[in-house]
């Protein structure tokens, strides 16, 4: 990305911002030891969110037996990452501009994002990564759009309409006419804002995963599982199955009843999903439509791999 186009996004004054209380959030989690009474404080300074945490905490406390009214308690129960992550989650979603705007469709970005991070949070159940980390990199993995919709939005609003919904479509049509594609712009807003290396390498890789950063095997791991999140989405809004699946077995090793088990399973969490963040994904006919669809491709996979 050429420094003009930094110095563009970073003046833009409608520019997509971590809220203080969520920045504040942040430190406090990354220190080496945290300090609950003090995060407790933090959180309290945004009621909105602390009822999120409660809700949150009561929906998964099943082992408690009883309702959790305090927010210590809360945090006990959840931990510091899934804090971390609802508080950053939370914050930016609520903050959203709704709407069309310039030919950027935010309503639609944010259903798609919300698709992902229920995916991703599904493509987690057995890997050595953090459910609610990946949750967190799927959701953000496309806030570069964003930027780019408000630094540049008559010549994005053009890109986005080239694209006709086509997400790879879209990262060709941005390195051609920007010099930069959304997933690097995600990166480089992400690692100013002191964000976790994950949240910012998943990003960097979302599009490509060679491109990121990512000498950890648990890295590696995410940025294919944040990469697949992204196809799934995509999955749930209509597209055809067959990236999905070559990405899963190339990347991770799925095979494709393992992918239409992680698509059911993200499929029956977006009815919690939309609650928490009070946006309109889709109606159950709409994801019944999309698991079946899915599930006709599994069989076709099938059929052919035993041809």
């Amino acid at each position: 990305m050429d420094a003009a186009l930094q110095t563009r996004i970073l003046a833009c004054p409608t520019l997509p911002s971590i809220p203080a209380v969520a920045l504040e959030v942040v430190r406090t989690c990354q220190e080496d030891e945290v300090d609950l009474r003090r995060l407790v404080g933090v959180l309290e300074k945004d009621p909105a969110l602390t009822a999120k945490i409660l809700r949150l905490a009561n929906s998964a406390s099943l082992a408690a037996r009883s309702q959790v009214t305090t927010l210590s308690r809360a945090l006990t129960l959840l931990g510091t990452n899934s804090v971390l992550t609802l508080a950053l989650s939370f914050t930016l979603v609520s903050s959203r501009r709704r709407g069309v705007s310039d030919g950027f469709d935010h309503d639609r970005h944010w259903r798609r994002a919300l698709m992902a991070a229920a995916s991703a949070r599904a493509l987690a159940a057995g890997r050595d990564v953090d459910r609610e980390e990946l949750f967190l990199c799927a959701l953000l993995q496309d806030l570069g759009m964003l930027a780019l919709a408000e630094a540049v939005p008559e010549d994005y609003g053009l890109i986005v309409a080239a694209s006709e919904g086509d997400h790879a479509r879209l990262v060709e049509l941005e390195r051609e006419a920007l010099g930069t594609d959304h997933a690097e712009v995600t990166a480089f807003l992400a690692a100013r804002w002191d964000l976790p290396e994950l949240v910012v390498e998943t990003g960097r890789g979302s599009h490509d995963p060679a491109l990121a950063r990512a000498g950890r095997p648990e890295v590696v791991d995410a940025v294919g599982c944040v990469h697949l999140s992204g196809l799934m989405a995509d999955v749930f809004d209509g597209a055809e199955p067959a990236r999905a699946h070559a990405a899963g077995a190339r990347l991770l090793g799925l095979s494709p009843d393992a992918l239409h088990a992680a698509l059911a399973s993200a499929g029956e969490a977006l009815p919690e999903v939309t609650s928490v963040f009070e946006v309109s994904l889709t109606d159950a006919a709409q994801v019944e439509d999309v698991l079946r669809r899915a599930q006709q491709a599994l069989l076709r996979v099938r059929a052919l791999a035993e041809a």
